[in-house]
């Protein structure tokens, strides 16, 4: 490979790499629980249950903003994969797994939530 990509892939490879995309994976299980409890609320108030008290607007923007960046972290991250790995990246099924997944929600953020 070229000289920038074998820079790419020391960096991809370093632990500091590995810990900062796991961190990530961590806050974004958190969002999405957030997310999960703020639609949950919806829920029992469209039903006439009790809810916590005040709007959770802005709070779900907030939520939502911390959501795009993760999915651009994520997204980022297959791409600099795919640049320094090149098909090698796919001889690992969890490869496989992790590109589907971040390709899915990826599709899902930027397409599919702002046409809902």
């Amino acid at each position: 490979g070229t000289p920038l990509q074998t820079k790419i892939r020391n960096i991809l490879t370093a632990p500091f790499a590995h810990c900062f995309i796991g961190c990530c994976l961590v806050m974004n299980t958190c969002v999405t629980f957030m997310q999960l409890q703020i639609l949950g609320d919806i829920a029992n108030e469209s039903l006439g249950l009790k809810t916590a008290a005040g709007s959770q607007d802005s709070f779900a923007d907030v939520l939502r903003a911390a959501d795009i960046v993760f999915v651009t972290i994520f997204l980022v991250d297959l791409l600099l994969n795919l640049y320094a790995f090149r098909l090698e990246y796919f001889l690992q099924i969890f490869n496989l797994v992790d590109a589907a997944i971040v390709l899915f929600t990826t599709v899902e953020t930027f397409v599919l939530e702002p046409l809902a």
